[in-house]
Order: C-alpha cells, then sequence, then structure tokens
C-alpha cells in the first residue's frame, strides 16, 4: 500500500560514445508507476510508462537528445521511479530486473542487466466502533425488548486486512434475533450466542458494517448489558482491536 523508490542507473564505461541509449524495466505484479510525474530523467531522455497486462507495468527509456545521446563514456543516465505496492500485495522477496542496450556496439552485453530484490511487509491499521441504535443512549432498554447494536470495522492501512474475523460474545440473559443479523461484506452467525462474522480483505479506506437486534430476556437481573466486540486478521495489524457498549436496563 506505500511507495517504493529505485534508480535505474545506465554507465557507459566505455571507450566509444554510446548512441540510442534504451532502458527497460517490467515492474514486478502488484507494482505500479500512477503518473508521470512518477518518473525523473535527465535532460535528453525520454520516459514512457505502459502496462503490458493486467499484472505488470513496464517502463521504458530512450536517450534521444543531448547529453544523453550519444552518451559519452564515462557518463550516466539515472532514472528515478516511484512505484506503488498493491495493498494486497502477499508478504515477501519481490525481484525486479531491468536492461539496457544501444546501437553502438557492446563488447561485454553481460553488464546489461540488474536485478534488484525487495523485501514486501504488511501491515493493516484496524479500528472498530461497536454503538448502539435502539435505544438510544443513555435511554435504558426493558427487560423482554430489544436493543439494536451497529458494528462499523475500518482499515487505515497501508495493507489490506485478511481473512478478517469479527467477534461478539453476547453476555447471559440477552438472545440475538438471528433473522436480524446483517452485515455489507462477508458472512455472520451466531451458534450458541457467539457472533462471528468472516469479513474476508478490508482494503485500507474501505469500512465493513454489522448490525443486530438482541432481545433482553424478561428475567434479567442485573442493571446493565455489557457488550464487546473484536476485530482481528492474520495480516500483521494493531491489535488487539475492541470496543463496547453498555445499556442500562430496567426491569
Amino acid at each position: 500500500g506505500e511507495t517504493v523508490e529505485f534508480d535505474l542507473v545506465v554507465r557507459n564505461d566505455g571507450p566509444s560514445a554510446a548512441a540510442d541509449v534504451f532502458i527497460s524495466d517490467q515492474l514486478p505484479a502488484g507494482f505500479s508507476v500512477d503518473a508521470d510525474s512518477d518518473i525523473t530523467a535527465p535532460a535528453g531522455v525520454t520516459c514512457v510508462r505502459s502496462t503490458t497486462d493486467a499484472a505488470n507495468d513496464t517502463l521504458t527509456c530512450t536517450a534521444d537528445g543531448a547529453p544523453a545521446d550519444p552518451l559519452a563514456s564515462g557518463s550516466s543516465i539515472v532514472v528515478t521511479v516511484v512505484a506503488t505496492l498493491d495493498p494486497s500485495l502477499p508478504a515477501g522477496p519481490v525481484t525486479n530486473t531491468a536492461s539496457t542496450l544501444s546501437a553502438t556496439p557492446d563488447r561485454n552485453p553481460s553488464t546489461n542487466t540488474a536485478t534488484d530484490n525487495i523485501d514486501v511487509e504488511r501491515f493493516a491499521t484496524l479500528s472498530i466502533d461497536k454503538s448502539i441504535d435502539s435505544p438510544v443512549p443513555p435511554a435504558t432498554v426493558v427487560a423482554g425488548e430489544t436493543v439494536e447494536y451497529r458494528i462499523v470495522v475500518g482499515n487505515t492501512g497501508p495493507s489490506s486486512a485478511e481473512a478478517s474475523v469479527l467477534g461478539d460474545a453476547l453476555p447471559d440473559g440477552v438472545t440475538i434475533i438471528d433473522a436480524s443479523i446483517a452485515t455489507d461484506q462477508g458472512t455472520c452467525t451466531a451458534p450458541g450466542g457467539l457472533l462471528t462474522c468472516e469479513l474476508g480483505e478490508v482494503l485500507p479506506g474501505g469500512d465493513v458494517t454489522i448490525t443486530y437486534d438482541v432481545t433482553v430476556d424478561a428475567g434479567f437481573d442485573d442493571d446493565d448489558v455489557v457488550n464487546l466486540a473484536s476485530i482481528s486478521t492474520p495480516t500483521p495489524f494493531n491489535g488487539p482491536v475492541e470496543d463496547s457498549t453498555t445499556t442500562g436496563v430496567a426491569t
């Protein structure tokens, strides 16, 4: 979900000047160059970004003017590129390979390709907000009536939160109304009074809303209904992330 900056450095070790220098870099899957302003090239070098397929962006640069064309012996071309990583990109090492060529014969073409390894990490910043839609706090609920809950799960990234799961263990003395459970992403079940919602991937900047109703048992003999919900993901994140509500009960 963040950006990475890298330099493409082409040096002419001579002895002759190199004419019509060409640079190509097919970025790894999940890396994208989103704007022309993400490419910085010296005078005399023109760069073009294109998508070769659904997964890869390709950067091509051509030396087409002075002082880069021809490239004098001992001189270099440096192109700086800022690429954005897909927030769903898996963690692990990624390889980026770039190459160059010239119209001038090269006695040592084995040095015309270079590879860099990038270690991709993941991190999601999750949030959870649990509230009561009815009765509107600070109003109390009467034993035997219902409480309407709303939970909003958010992710401010930079990575997506994979396989996110919401857990909400209902307290003794309340019964969830299965038909009232609704989520705008994933699926929810509540066996034995444990609400579990498998939300899947929560993207950066996105949120998921879950609503459900419970009935407070007619024989409920406590002063309050206290309810705690939490969200988790196998993606490294800012856990534990949880929120609770308290509703007064009138008997």
